[in-house]
């Protein structure tokens, strides 16, 4: 709009132009730079989850070996999983309580590590065994459920600050 209005004559400068401009330098410095594990950091992360948080480690496994959000992962059913081929189809995210699309809200395909496949089947026999044993007469839809099997993820996402 000031831009429009500095083209037509009405003003002489667009007052928001320095304010929108971003100095290259100065946002380097002011930004964090992403730090990601090392391979041995992510085999001590699994290895710790599998041995005190085996709830947890199916789904922190998922997160590490695909790259999925948070949000992304706590939202898969099993039928967004196809087995056959590897591969998991990212539809859904949930994010403060409510579920919406993806980030850039498309739907992707993501593809699964044999041993993840090992794992989501792993986890998907140990439903089976819960649904069986609790009453609840099928599995819940959602692949990461709380301990009552209700569509409330064991994760809760963590509020933005």
């Amino acid at each position: 709009m000031f831009n429009h209005a500095v083209e037509d004559g009405h003003i002489v400068a667009n007052p928001t132009f320095r304010r929108w401009r971003r100095n290259r330098t100065d946002t380097a410095e002011s930004q964090h730079a992403a730090r990601f594990l090392t391979r041995e950091e992510v085999g001590q992360l699994l290895t710790t989850c599998k041995e005190y948080l085996p709830r947890v480690y199916p789904f922190v496994s998922l997160l590490v070996k695909t790259g999925l959000r948070w949000g992304e992962g706590i939202a898969l059913q099993w039928d967004d999983i196809d087995w056959q081929n590897r591969a998991v189809t990212v539809k859904r995210i949930l994010y403060e309580g409510r579920l919406g699309t993806p980030k850039n809200g498309k739907v992707r395909r993501v593809d699964l590590s044999l041993h993840l496949v090992d794992v989501l089947k792993g986890l998907l026999l140990e439903r089976k065994k819960e649904a069986l044993k609790k009453g609840w007469g099928e599995i819940p839809p959602w692949i990461f459920v709380s301990r009552a099997g209700t569509e409330t993820p064991v994760l809760r996402l963590p509020k933005s600050a």
